[in-house]
């Protein structure tokens, strides 16, 4: 009966321990398993605050720039700011002292490279001065332009000048184009 009753006590404590035993396994995996949940938060929690600071310095940057970007944008003729882009055009007659006509405004596509340009045709009447100095204000404009053709011939008192008493008149005629950007 000795050797049934230390069996008895053997086997309770050898169960005892073998259901501790997997409870302690249960635990280990278990914790294990709530660590790389945690790991994995903890390295999100990271990339989401690296992302958050890579943000903060491109609004940074952004803020930076925006005067470059404005003054950039300034050299584009904006497709809904067409008409007031002519009315400065006109403005020149006045300044230079030339009578100026807008013959013709077309709008260029270039679909490779994905821009527009408008082609302006425009002449202008008055004294060498006159027309010379509607040209240095196109060309002085505050945008992309390309003067594609400028061409002078006097229209009164020839080329070496004008009838005793009143002075030389010349024609003009300007070809240029600026690009345009989307509103």
């Amino acid at each position: 009966m000795k050797g049934t009753r230390t069996t008895n006590i053997l086997s309770v404590f050898s169960i005892i321990a073998a259901v501790a035993l997997a409870a302690l396994v249960f635990l280990f995996l278990h914790i294990q398993n709530k660590v790389q949940i945690a790991i994995a938060i903890q390295e999100e929690t990271v990339t989401i605050s690296e992302q958050n600071k890579q943000f903060a310095n491109l609004s940074d940057v952004l803020k930076d720039v925006e005067a470059d970007r404005e003054k950039l944008n300034s050299y584009f003729v904006e497709s809904n700011k067409i008409v007031g882009f002519l009315e400065t055009i006109e403005s020149l007659s006045e300044i230079s002292g030339a009578d100026i006509e807008v013959r013709t405004i077309t709008e260029l596509d270039d679909e490779d490279k994905q821009e527009s340009e408008l082609s302006l045709n425009v002449t202008a009447e008055g004294s060498w001065a006159s027309v010379y100095h509607f040209l240095s204000l196109i060309e002085n404009i505050p945008v992309r332009l390309v003067l594609d053709q400028a061409r002078f011939q006097p229209v009164s008192g020839g080329s070496s000048g004008a009838v005793e008493g009143e002075e030389a008149q010349w024609a003009s005629a300007y070809t240029f184009r600026v690009l345009l950007t989307e509103s």
